[in-house]
């Protein structure tokens, strides 16, 4: 594989010329932003054969009338390709893209791209961390970074705060590029010291199910879960969700829930672009599709939990707080999303350090964009267990 390739509004159409004329051309991710990198290179006259996608409810269907492939189908198109002298161009569309380089390094005969600036110049024109601060605010949220980092258990972790310290410092100065340089290559909420950690057949509470996305991640890792208990307020996502149980037969284990997560039990509105639905925030104003919502203390009382995984739009303090209490008497490990604003990438891991003890605190960011930041913790036991079992 050929070094990654960045594409702008500079260089596209040299680019394209240059690489995209006769080559085969597949977009790797099937999601949202697979579809509007799609319209990019169609008004660039840049035809798209294929999209590759590693959930498995996507392979073998059509998006805007083009074919998924899944990783496997893509080697064997390069391996075909390759017999005939021809290269494949991957153009990468997922935020997800440090795991997938990871994989395509084993693919001969391809030529891997991104256009992420201008995927956030056309359709996301600042991401959560370049949110406009005045003076008192981004004072506050850099000084607590200071109280955070140090608590920190590897450099990575540190090193990846300090990023987004100066990303948050510059407001709309920074240097987005940064989030390319410290995209982790492991999957996201299941890095190899959380799947290590994890006991057998865990109980998992998924909060922000989205479509199901958890079930595919916990497959590829071969967790045998005992019980994901999944919620999703958004109707739409909810239905796709119960239709991808339904599909791979998972109605016992996998469970979904059309509730969203918060510090209380009743009512809450949820907001969402009809354009891009996964964005939905829920808050108590009464504008809105009303939802209902739970504690994770009201809903786990007689359950015991073993990994917690939000990724709920900005509502994880409030989830967090509703659930404190199961935290403290389970210690499950957590993989927590810090990225919705840049208060939460602070606030978040302040208020468990403040709450757990004896957690071991990571950081990894996932994604080449402004996102995707997650906070893990750990409890000491099951690291140490862990430890021990490899020795």
């Amino acid at each position: 594989m050929e070094r990654l390739i960045s594409i702008s509004q500079d260089n596209i159409e040299e680019i394209s010329s240059r690489y995209f004329k006769e080559s085969c051309t597949v977009l790797y991710g099937a999601g949202g932003n697979g579809i509007r990198l799609l319209s990019i290179l169609k008004k660039q006259g840049i035809p798209v054969q294929y999209f590759c996608d590693d959930d498995f409810n996507k392979v073998d269907t059509n998006v805007e009338g083009i074919p998924v492939i899944s990783f496997e189908q893509l080697r064997k198109l390069s391996e075909n390709k390759a017999m005939d002298g021809q290269t494949i161009n991957v153009v990468l569309t997922s935020v997800f893209s440090g795991t997938i380089l990871k994989k395509l390094k084993d693919i001969s005969g391809v030529r891997v791209f991104e256009l992420f600036a201008m995927l956030m110049q056309e359709f996301f024109p600042k991401s959560f961390y370049n949110e406009a601060l005045d003076d008192n605010e981004r004072f506050d949220i850099l000084q607590k970074f200071d109280q955070v980092i140090p608590h920190l258990h590897d450099d990575e972790s540190q090193h990846v705060m300090k990023i987004i310290h100066d990303v948050i410092a510059a407001q709309d100065n920074a240097d987005n590029h940064k989030f390319i340089e410290i995209a982790s290559d492991e999957d996201c909420y299941f890095i190899s010291n959380v799947c290590a950690s994890l006991p057998e057949q865990p109980v998992v509470v998924d909060c922000g199910g989205f479509t199901g996305d958890l079930m595919v991640a916990l497959e590829k890792h071969e967790i045998r879960y005992k019980k994901v208990f999944s919620f999703e307020p958004n109707p739409r996502l909810y239905e796709e969700m119960c239709e991808n149980v339904r599909r791979n037969h998972l109605e016992d284990r996998f469970i979904p829930f059309h509730k969203g997560v918060w510090d209380s039990e009743g009512n809450a509105y949820l907001n969402f672009s009809e354009d891009d639905i996964a964005g939905g925030k829920l808050d108590l104003s009464k504008s809105g599709t009303c939802v209902e919502i739970i504690s994770i203390d009201g809903f786990f009382k007689k359950q015991p939990v073993d990994f917690i995984k939000m990724d709920i739009e900005g509502a994880e303090l409030h989830a967090l707080r509703g659930g404190i209490t199961t935290i403290q008497r389970d210690r499950p490990i957590l993989a927590i999303s810090l990225y919705h604003s840049p208060h939460d990438v602070v606030d978040i891991p302040v208020y468990l350090m403040d709450e757990l003890e004896h957690y071991i605190f990571m950081v990894r960011h996932h994604s080449f964009v402004g996102s995707e930041t997650v906070l893990y913790a750990i409890p000491e036991e099951k690291m140490s267990l862990n430890k021990e079992m490899k020795g």
